[in-house]
């Protein structure tokens, strides 16, 4: 499938990779993925996520994996904005979620939120979700010195995130790595 929706240049490769990997709804996302994303827009992403890396289709939120962390907000309709601290929440729990039912496994990593100016600014519920997923280089920083958790997350930015997630287990041998057979 190919996107011929508005994206920047930054991100064209990874949404079109998000694409081919059947994490985008091109009729649900629309034309412009440089908009905010919408969390129903959101979590069709992240089910997509975990459908692909467990190789199967889920029949609920498992785990109350989009609820918590989405619903945590004040304004929690279905469309209203993702925050990036949010959406790094909801990845990792993800990621989580498909680690505890897969062989996915990850090491122990260095969390380098020290380095960001704003890292202050975290709510404590994302705190370890950001470190994890910036430690792995799946969700970057904003700029050089900063994260920007309160900022709102475009739909291109989720698919580059979801896209680089997919391959969480294989980055870096010294962060994660695979149990082989652990799960029938």
């Amino acid at each position: 499938k190919v996107v011929s929706a508005k994206v920047d240049p930054w991100a064209m490769n990874d949404v079109q990779y998000a694409s081919q990997n059947d994490l985008v709804d091109l009729s649900l996302m629309g034309n412009d993925y440089t908009r905010p994303i919408s969390r129903l827009q959101f979590c069709s992403v992240a089910v997509r996520f975990v459908e692909k890396l467990l190789e199967r289709k889920l029949t609920a939120d498992p785990a109350g994996i989009f609820g918590d962390i989405l619903g945590a907000t004040s304004d929690s309709g279905q469309d209203a904005a993702l925050t990036r601290e949010q959406m790094a929440a909801c990845m990792y729990r993800c990621l989580m979620y498909v680690r505890e039912h897969s062989n996915m496994r990850f090491t122990p990593y260095e969390s380098r939120l020290d380095t960001y100016e704003d890292a202050h600014k975290l709510s404590s519920w994302a705190v370890e979700p950001m470190a994890f997923m910036n430690a792995l280089g799946l969700v970057p920083a904003k700029t050089a010195t900063t994260l920007d958790p309160g900022g709102i997350c475009t739909v291109q930015e989720v698919l580059q995130v979801a896209f680089r997630s997919l391959s969480a287990d294989d980055i870096g041998w010294y962060q994660c790595y695979k149990v082989p057979n652990m799960y029938p």
